[in-house]
């Protein structure tokens, strides 16, 4: 499964990066702790699922869904 993961801290992207991929059946096509740059990369690629914190800065997790699925539903 193709995964993208946005969160502002860098600590917990590398946190369930290792989760994940000690889970196996995923690959981590990348990490954001930008969500404008995290948004641009699932836009150009097939992402099968994403991870996003809530609260980031810039623009917060649910918007960020929301106008995700206007894209990609």
């Amino acid at each position: 499964m193709k995964a993208i993961l946005i969160d502002d801290e860098e600590l917990a992207l590398n946190y369930l990066e290792y989760q994940l991929l000690n889970i196996g059946d995923f690959e981590i096509i990348g990490k954001f702790t930008d969500p404008m740059i995290g948004k641009r990369e699932i836009e150009k690629n097939e992402i099968d699922i994403v991870f996003l914190d809530i609260q980031t800065p810039k623009l917060n997790g649910i918007e960020l869904a929301e106008q995700l699925l206007e894209v990609k539903p």
